[in-house]
Order: structure tokens, then sequence, then C-alpha cells
């Protein structure tokens, strides 16, 4: 089996990379940082170590040499995760000694391709060995659509390069998406912003500018880009005077990532869910067994039987009935209109019966399908 490490203080990161992995029959060991790398790599035999650049205390290129000096086996490749793909990167990461260069965000074909060059060939995996031996093939993401615009997350994220960085694996995204969340960096930046530590404030900026970059807030990342940089180049007063505006539009993205998350429920305007499930002494269990109850004892037909036949004592029987179990399922409108047309066949305004026997008809037949909907959800 392959053996492979990967090295990321950011744990959406490991999340990212780790996903992408097991989607290629891999269960790789995960480490946050450079010195739980080192312990790892003492334990055990690695064929790739995937090892992030930018990490605090002890970063990429400081743990590759400490590995090196370790007598590291000539069959474990280091490669480097950086966002930091710019022209001649790839060179300079190779001076350093690393064996290969892998950009975040993480492209799934250039990953699959740094695992091909660098594990033995005899534990890869061919088209036709997955095909024969079921056991061993991992379950791919279905293929999506691109999502609708109204599926489209917000303003502030591109949903389309965040699925495409998860491998257009939606529930996988969600994944993402919610330890960005989870993930949230402002503490940290207000601290280092606080004390005026502008290395570590770089070094948590260019974290958020990478898993900014992963779910598809560009604005975000790029803000955050600019206040590494900035930091970087010693601009102290350009990160002061953005430093709150990078705050504020990190807020926007996380506020709409969990609106996202959190899709608002259905409102079914026909039916009280409350006063049925209160009915049904709070049981929704017991409350979807009278829906479904409900639903089954449809009356339109007996209804429609005794309007036809001018039965009105039978149509107000039928009527009283229905005015009961609607109010059972908090279908007030509904229970309302069934006593409404009960009174005026038992009072004989035959008028009024026939004048609102459709409309009975039709607000039955409205609950019935939201019960419906609802059931099935």
């Amino acid at each position: 089996a392959a053996r492979v490490l990967a090295v990321d203080d950011t744990s959406m990161n490991l999340k990212v990379i780790n996903g992408l992995l097991k989607r290629n029959l891999i269960v790789p060991d995960l480490a946050d940082s450079g010195e739980k790398c080192l312990q790892f790599a003492r334990k055990y035999f690695y064929h790739i170590i995937f090892l992030d650049h930018m990490m605090p205390e002890m970063d990429g290129v400081e743990t590759l040499k400490r590995l090196r000096e370790m007598n590291l086996p000539v069959e474990t490749k280091v490669v480097v995760l950086t966002a930091n793909a710019i022209s001649g990167a790839r060179e300079r990461y190779l001076a350093k000694g690393f064996d290969d260069y892998l950009s975040k965000p993480i492209d799934v074909n250039a990953l699959e391709a740094i695992l091909k060059k660098f594990l033995p060939p005899e534990i890869i995996l061919t088209d036709e060995q997955l095909t024969t031996s079921p056991p061993l093939k991992f379950e791919q993401p279905a293929q999506i659509e691109s999502p609708a615009i109204e599926e489209k997350i917000s303003p502030s994220i591109d949903f389309d390069m965040g699925l495409a960085n998860c491998m257009g694996d939606k529930d996988f995204f969600k994944e993402i998406a919610e330890e960005f969340i989870t993930s949230d960096k402002t503490a940290e930046l207000e601290k280092h912003f606080a004390a005026e530590d502008w290395n570590e404030y770089r070094i948590t900026a260019h974290a958020l500018k990478t898993t900014s970059q992963v779910i598809g807030a560009i604005e975000l990342s790029e803000k955050a880009k600019a206040q590494e940089f900035s930091a970087r180049d010693g601009n102290i007063d350009d990160v002061k005077k953005n430093h709150a505006d990078l705050l504020t539009t990190y807020k926007k993205v996380r506020e709409e990532l969990k609106a996202w998350l959190t899709p608002a429920p259905k409102i079914y305007s026909s039916i009280d869910f409350d006063m049925g499930l209160a009915n049904c002494m709070g049981d929704k269990d017991f409350f979807r067994e009278i829906a479904e109850e409900f639903i089954t004892s449809d009356k339109t037909a007996e209804l429609e039987k005794h309007f036809a036949a001018e039965d009105w004592n039978e149509y107000r029987i039928a009527a009283h009935a229905l005015k009961s179990t609607s109010q059972v399922i908090g279908a007030i409108e509904l229970s309302e209109k069934a006593k409404a047309q009960e009174f005026s066949a038992r009072d004989g305004n035959i008028d009024d019966v026939r004048k609102n026997h459709a409309d009975l008809l039709a607000t039955y037949k409205k609950v019935r399908g939201e019960l419906n909907e609802w059931l099935g959800d």
C-alpha cells in the first residue's frame, strides 16, 4: 500500500489533501507541524511526504533540512505544498532540496501525476485492475451538473471554483466549507496584529489566502494575499490600514457560507406543524403516522359523490370529518373551510355549499400535496 504523509499547519488544507488522496485509494497520515512531521518520519517509512512551506515555528524548508539530516530513505520523496504559484517557483524549491512542487489549491490532475511519478509501479492500480477488483475501488463522487444560478452560494464565493477544487463532489465541498467556518482565524489575526508580530501575522494571512481560494472566495483570498505581502515587505502602514477590511470581508464570507450550509426551512403555508405536533404529544413519528393516514383516507371522492347526488346530509357528515382531521394535523384553513361547508349543508344554505365546494377541494389537495412533500424529505 502507498505510504503517504501530508503536513500542513491548517486543518482545512489537511482535510482537502486527505480527501483527494482517499479518492485515489490512499489513506495518508496527517501532521499539523514540522515537528510532528519529524516524529512521523522517525517512526514510519513513507513513499511521499507532502510538506507545506509556510508554517509557524518550523517552516517547510527547515523541516526538509531536518528530514535530510535524519538520513531519510532515498525512496522517500518530499513534495512541497505552496500557494506561491509564481514563475520559477518550482525551480527554486527543487534547488532547496525538494523532489517536486505542488501548488495550492491542489489540482487533482497534478496530484495524481505526482503519485504516478513517485509511487512504486507495482502498487499503482491500472484502470483494468480497478474494474476487476471492486473491493479496492474507491467510490467516485457522482457527477453533478454545474449548479443553477439560484444554487450559487453568495456574491462572495465562486461555487464552481470551490466545487472544482473538491473534484466536483458537493458533499466534500460542504465538509471543506464547514471546516473553513470552524477554523476561524479572526482571533489569531487580531492577536498578532495587537502584538505587532508581523511575521506571525504574515503566516496567518498566508493560510487564509490559501483556504479562501480553495472554497472560491477570491476577493477574500486577494485581500489576505495583499496583507501577507505587506507584512512580508515591511509595509506596516498598509497592514494597519487594511486589517479591518480584511476581517470584515472574512466575516461576510463565513456568514454567507453558514447561510448556504443551513438552508431556510421549507415553509408549508397550509399547515401549522407546531399545532400538529402538539396534537400528537410532540411525537414526530406519531405525527408522521397521522399525516400518512390523513393522505390515504382521502375524502375527495366521497365529497364529490355526495355533491353530485345532492345528498347534503352525507356531504355534511363528510365535511365534518374533514374539519376534525384537518385540525388534528394543523391544517387550520382547510378545517375552517370544511366547517363552513358543514354548517352551510346543515342549515340548508345549498348555494353557499355549491359556491365553495371547488375551493374546499383545491385547499384539500394543496394540504395533501404539502404533507406528501414533507413526508418525502
